[in-house]
């Protein structure tokens, strides 16, 4: 689990970089990604003060939408992706000298004042979000003409003190009052369940989130998916609502969809739809964890809508393929888990 929350902390902060990146509408030239920021300049101008506020709204509008919809989607529990919501977002704006160097071909800024720039994100502001331009900026777009604020931007004044920097005065903008600007994603349409579809279960001796965690985690499929030769998906972004895999089993490829349901509370669900199925509107397949007193209930539930009429006459011939499908499945996944969780046990001597 702690690797998962490593990855998918990486995965999380590369999809909001790039909805920055995105959001880039000065025709700002990226300098160089560093962890999780991003360093702009502009060269020999300045935008109006208009522009940057517009920027800096866009910016934010952008990058807590798409928090709210990988929230909406996200199948994941573990700590990265269950606490990404809070993730807040700081722009330093500042003018100054640049200089430049060049590092394998690469032209970088360098300079008093971009170390300033970075020091800036360090401070003592009782806000958690906010666009802040340093005097110096502020008072060139000051000279441009009058600074007319939207009704969202407040201006407040601080000062800090760096070493080797003195006190450098600043002011600040908090993107607060456009929370309530940040649009909701539509809810989600979950697929729908029938009453009585082809079932399987079986017990596994390992704490239920592991067990999700070992279902869920496309990484980890071929662990227990042997009848897999090989599993294509993006393994860049984290497996969420939407997100699409294709396996090659046999000689054919069949894509699935990841999908959320409710099967009562107290239970992890993790669901895949088929992509055209073949006299079916619908096939999804889910996979149901129960917490007991000391192992994990595995439900495997196929559910299924057939096209009349032909769809009608393949009923038998599906349910028959799932128990099969799923007497593979369930030994497979028991033996994952437990024998991972054996070899997580044991320590050295």
């Amino acid at each position: 689990m702690t690797s998962t929350e490593v990855s998918h902390s990486q995965h999380i902060i590369s999809e909001l970089l790039e909805v920055l990146i995105e959001s880039n509408e000065l025709g700002l030239t990226i300098s160089e990604i560093e962890g999780d920021a991003i360093l702009f300049y502009m060269h020999d101008q300045l935008p109006d003060f208009e522009g940057l506020l517009n920027q800096a709204r866009n910016m934010f509008l952008a990058f807590h939408s798409h928090l709210r919809r990988y929230e909406r989607d996200r199948i994941c529990r573990c700590g990265a992706c269950s606490t990404a919501s809070g993730l807040t977002l700081k722009i330093i704006a500042h003018c100054g000298d640049l200089g430049f160097i060049t590092v394998q071909d690469r032209r970088k800024p360098h300079g008093e004042d971009v170390i300033l720039s970075h020091l800036l994100l360090k401070n003592t502001i009782g806000q958690s979000e906010y666009l802040l331009l340093t005097e110096t900026l502020y008072d060139n777009l000051n000279q441009q003409g009058s600074l007319n604020l939207p009704e969202w931007a407040e201006v407040e004044g601080a000062t800090e003190t760096y070493d080797g920097m003195g006190q450098v005065p600043f002011y600040f903008i908090p993107f607060k009052p456009l929370n309530s600007r940040i649009p909701e994603p539509p809810p989600l349409k979950q697929p729908e369940k029938i009453r009585n579809p082809v079932r399987a279960e079986t017990k596994i001796y390992r704490n239920t989130h592991e067990v999700y965690e070992i279902v869920s985690n496309l990484d980890l499929r071929l662990s227990w998916n042997k009848g897999v030769r090989e599993l294509d998906y993006e393994q860049e972004r984290v497996n969420r609502s939407g997100t699409r895999h294709v396996c090659l089993i046999g000689d054919r490829d069949i894509e699935f969809e990841t999908v959320k349901n409710e099967f009562g509370s107290g239970r992890l669900v993790y669901g895949e739809r088929l992509i055209n199925q073949p006299f079916m509107k619908q096939v999804t397949i889910y996979y149901i964890m129960e917490p007991l007193k000391d192992h994990t209930k595995l439900i495997v539930e196929a559910h299924y809508h057939p096209k009349p009429p032909l769809g009608w006459f393949m009923i038998p011939l599906l349910k028959q393929r799932f128990r099969k499908l799923f007497s593979g499945y369930l030994p497979a996944i028991k033996e994952a888990c437990e024998r991972n969780y054996k070899l997580l046990s044991v320590s050295p001597t």
